[in-house]
C-alpha cells in the first residue's frame, strides 16, 4: 500500500481488513493529515478517526507497525452494519460486540440515548463505544444521555455537534478520545466521571458557551493544555494555549492537586466541592453550596419581562 494512499479521508468511519499478517506499511497511509515539525525534525500525524477491524487473534501484529495504528481503534472480528431507532451499528457476530458509527436524524432537537446494548436478529448485542466521529457535525442532537456500560467516546465523536447542550455521562466510562467534544458550541456544563482515566487531546476545546466544568477525580492525572482550552495558536514555533474561561470545580481537598497541572489548571477559577443548578423566578442560578455562593448563568423566561438581578 503506497504512501499516503488514504490520506485526507475525514469521512472514513471503518477500515476493514482481511489480512492475517499485516506487513509494514508508511505512517501517513491513512492519516488525515501531516505535518513537517521543525524541532523534532519529524513529520507529525493526524490519525484517521475510524476504526480498524482486522481478524481475529492479529490486533497485537497490527499494533506493532506505526502505520496500521494511525486509527482511533483497533477492533478484532467480521464487520457488519445495521440501523436501529435512526442510530447506526457496528457490529460482530463472532464477538457479539456493537459499536455506534453514525446517525440518520431527520428532526431538530433529538434528545439521544446510547444504550449499552442493542438486539440484532433477536441476538443481544453489548455495547461498550461510540466509534469514531459518529456523531460529527451534527446540528440535530439537543441532549445526549450515555448509559452506564459505555466505556469509551471516541475521537471526534461528537464534535461540531453545535445544537448540543447538555450531556450525561456514566460512571463507567473511562476513555474521552481526542476532539471527542471540540466546537460543541451550546455545551454550557460538563461533568467527568471519577472513572476517566484518559482524556485526548482538545476532548473539550473550543466550546464556547462553556461556563462550568465539574470533575469528580479524586486524584488528577497529567493531561494536555489543549483538552479545555478556549483555542490555541502557533507563536514562534510553539503551540499556545488560551485559557477556559469557564470555572472547574473539583472534590473537596483537590484543588492544590488540580491547579499543579498545566492541562486541569486552563480554566478561570477553580473551586472545591459541587456545583448546582436552580431556575428561581425564570432565572437560572449555579451555586456552590461550599462556598456560598452564586452565578446567574441563563433564563428561561417564557414571555418578554423587566428583569432585575
Amino acid at each position: 500500500i503506497g504512501g499516503g494512499a488514504f490520506r485526507g479521508l475525514r469521512s472514513l468511519s471503518a477500515v476493514i481488513s482481511h489480512i492475517n499478517t499485516p506487513f509494514n506499511i508508511s505512517s501517513n497511509v491513512f492519516v488525515i493529515d501531516e505535518n513537517w515539525n521543525s524541532q523534532t525534525q519529524k513529520y507529525d500525524y493526524t490519525p484517521s478517526s475510524a476504526t480498524l477491524y482486522v481478524p481475529i487473534g492479529s490486533t497485537s501484529s497490527y499494533k506493532a507497525i506505526e502505520g496500521w495504528t494511525m486509527f482511533a481503534d483497533i477492533v478484532e472480528g467480521d464487520y457488519n452494519e445495521i440501523e436501529i431507532d435512526n442510530i447506526t451499528y457496528s457490529y460482530s457476530e463472532s464477538t457479539l460486540t456493537a459499536v455506534v458509527i453514525g446517525s440518520n436524524f431527520s428532526d431538530y432537537n433529538q434528545n439521544v440515548t446510547i444504550k449499552n446494548s442493542v438486539t440484532i436478529n433477536g441476538v443481544d448485542y453489548e455495547v461498550k463505544s461510540i466509534g469514531a466521529g459518529a456523531f460529527i457535525d451534527n446540528g440535530r442532537i439537543s441532549s445526549l444521555i450515555v448509559s452506564s456500560g459505555i466505556e469509551t467516546i471516541a475521537q471526534s465523536a461528537f464534535q461540531s455537534c453545535w445544537n448540543l447542550k447538555s450531556v450525561q455521562l456514566p460512571s463507567s466510562l473511562t476513555t474521552i478520545g481526542n476532539s471527542a467534544f471540540q466546537s460543541c458550541n451550546n455545551l454550557r456544563k460538563i461533568e467527568i466521571p471519577s472513572s476517566i482515566d484518559s482524556l485526548g487531546n482538545y476532548a473539550f476545546a473550543n466550546c464556547g458557551n462553556l461556563l462550568y466544568v465539574t470533575s469528580h477525580i479524586q486524584t488528577p492525572f497529567n493531561i494536555n493544555g489543549s483538552v479545555f482550552c478556549s483555542s490555541s495558536y502557533w507563536s514562534g514555533g510553539t503551540q499556545v494555549f488560551e485559557k477556559n474561561t469557564a470555572t472547574l470545580y473539583v472534590p473537596e481537598g483537590t484543588k492544590s492537586a488540580y491547579e499543579a497541572i498545566d492541562g486541569w489548571n486552563m480554566f478561570a477559577e477553580i473551586v472545591e466541592g459541587e456545583m448546582t443548578e436552580e431556575t428561581i423566578d425564570g432565572i437560572i442560578y449555579s451555586y456552590n453550596s461550599s462556598t456560598q455562593t452564586a452565578t446567574v448563568v441563563g433564563s428561561d423566561f417564557s414571555e418578554h419581562r423587566k428583569v432585575t438581578i
